[in-house]
């Protein structure tokens, strides 16, 4: 019984652990590797595409240094905002 009460407790805590942590995206990757950024919004359908050198760059450098975390599951939750590829 103890065994199943701690294994609750270990995927509760680290579930919360999970959710807390900040993720940083584009980890790793160098902005001048980077050629194109393609934004669409989810909620009007219209799309572009960045290009410029130093946009892209300053876009990526951006991305990087803010730490992004979670706000909650994503259960019942459908479609997104913006996607950028």
């Amino acid at each position: 019984m103890r065994k199943k009460w701690a294994a609750a407790g270990c995927i509760k805590l680290a579930t919360v652990f999970w959710l807390a942590s900040p993720r940083v995206f584009l980890k790793g990757i160098d902005p001048l590797d980077v050629a194109e950024i393609q934004i669409f919004d989810g909620n009007t359908g219209d799309s572009f595409s960045i290009t410029d050198e130093e946009d892209v760059k300053h876009i990526v450098e951006t991305v990087q240094r803010v730490k992004m975390k979670r706000t909650g599951l994503s259960i019942g939750r459908m479609g997104y905002r913006f996607r950028l590829a």
